[in-house]
């Protein structure tokens, strides 16, 4: 009967009697008692038209397995009204996958199945999450939160990304990633069966590394993972929501092996024109350094800038919750300047906003010697939680210089101007660095 009713193979008359239930209460009467009899053989009227009344008929649904798969897949292409509550069934599936004996296979077609509907049903898809504790999916449904024009949706979503951002917490490194980069590979050809090879691997490796207890290499796997796929998005291998959910969540699970982000610099060691944030340790040995302008005390004794190391887009993922001191090693420009004490500053930002910043004043013993650089540190404050979105979001580090004073602002001894304050980094033996928890 209610196949009967989903597929409109009922005629009823334009007019019912006074007091009569109506067509959607008598819809909600029929698939409660149809759940009520446990008949597989009702999969088809249940999932054309039943699902979308109750949880009971989803989660009835959902528990057939496999073997509602086509009953499900009808219902997506001749339904669209049916479409949010097969996503939401589906996740329900998943759910279930212990007890529906649903074939790994078949699960990742599931999950592709879920993926269709990333774009159009924000609401059934965090809903679908939420039942199958998707945790991958924080980095897609974050972005859905803070971009969809409708605040209720908004509010949705965050809410299920405010949950699964503590199952994602708590989950080894590389979990759960490789299932849907199998999901979102299925079928592919040419170009992005290509890349599917090589980034299967590359978790393969990760994976390999992380249980070999061999975190940094990991992390610089699954960096390397990210980049590839920023590159594979470019040049339209992955969507947009693809590559916030392969490269924001391999960055973030890097930061899970280790927080440290370094220092480093190209185009020269002296002063060189590119300064950048990453990942990876230094691996030379010759020291980059870089150099502050002329500084006095007088006329207000301003901050100047060392240098702005900024990181690529998408290097940070995750909600930022605190920042390690930042560890330089500091020399002068001139030997004239020995006995010259110096502040130092750093600064954090994301895309250009100021996130906190730090400093330690009255730097004493600073030599021309590069052998004998001043190791520094600079500690951050608290800062505010900010959310970086591991695909476009820049996170870059200004560190800024003056003559040295007390707390008060007074000088704190020494010379009243210096030529300039070196700052040495990207070097094994200098490797400048500060740590980031995501």
């Amino acid at each position: 009967m209610l196949e009967r009713e989903a597929t409109g193979q009922v005629a009823y008359p334009d007019t019912t009697a006074a007091g009569d239930e109506t067509w959607g209460e008598y819809i909600i009467d029929l698939t409660r008692t149809v759940v009520r009899f446990h008949d597989p053989t009702s999969v088809r009227g249940l999932s054309l038209i039943g699902i979308q009344t109750s949880r009971a008929a989803q989660e009835f649904v959902a528990g057939l397995g496999s073997q509602s798969l086509a009953a499900l897949d009808e219902a997506w292409t001749t339904k669209r009204s049916a479409r949010p509550s097969v996503l939401v069934t589906l996740g329900r599936m998943v759910a279930q996958q212990q007890m529906n004996g649903l074939s790994e296979s078949d699960r990742q077609g599931v999950l592709k199945r879920i993926w269709a509907g990333v774009d159009s049903f924000p609401i059934a898809l965090a809903t679908a999450a939420r039942a199958a504790s998707f945790f991958v999916l924080v980095p897609v449904l974050r972005h859905i939160a803070s971009s969809d024009g409708d605040p209720s949706v908004g509010a949705a979503v965050g809410r299920a990304v405010a949950e699964l951002q503590a199952k994602l917490d708590a989950m080894p490194p590389a979990s759960g990633l490789s299932d849907w980069l199998r999901a979102l590979c299925l079928s592919a050809q040419g170009t992005r069966s290509i890349a599917c090879t090589s980034l299967s691997g590359s978790l393969t490796s990760a994976r390999g590394q992380i249980t070999a207890n061999q975190p940094g290499p990991a992390r610089d796997t699954l960096t390397a993972f990210a980049a590839q796929v920023d590159a594979g998005f470019q040049q339209g291998v992955w969507s947009d929501g693809e590559h916030r959910l392969l490269a924001a969540n391999a960055r973030y699970l890097g930061f899970r092996l280790g927080p440290a982000i370094f220092l480093h610099g190209s185009g020269g060691t002296a002063n060189p024109p590119t300064l950048a944030l990453s990942t990876l340790a230094p691996a030379g040995t010759t020291a980059k350094y870089q150099d502050s302008p002329a500084l006095a005390f007088a006329s207000g004794n301003p901050w100047l800038a060392v240098g702005t190391w900024t990181s690529p887009r998408g290097l940070g993922s995750g909600t930022l919750s605190a920042l390690g001191a930042a560890q330089v090693w500091l020399g002068l420009k001139n030997s004239d300047d020995i006995g010259t004490n110096f502040d130092l500053r750093v600064e954090a930002y994301k895309n250009g906003t100021l996130v906190t910043a730090g400093q330690t004043l009255c730097i004493q013993g600073i030599t021309r010697n590069a052998d004998l650089a001043k190791a520094v540190t600079v500690a951050f404050p608290a800062l505010t939680a900010t959310t970086f979105d591991g695909v476009t979001d820049v996170l870059s580090l200004k560190v800024l210089t003056r003559i040295g004073t007390t707390a008060g602002g007074a000088a704190c001894g020494g010379h009243s101007t210096a030529v300039g304050l070196r700052l040495y980094f990207d070097a094994v033996s200098r490797n400048a660095q500060f740590a980031a928890t995501f």
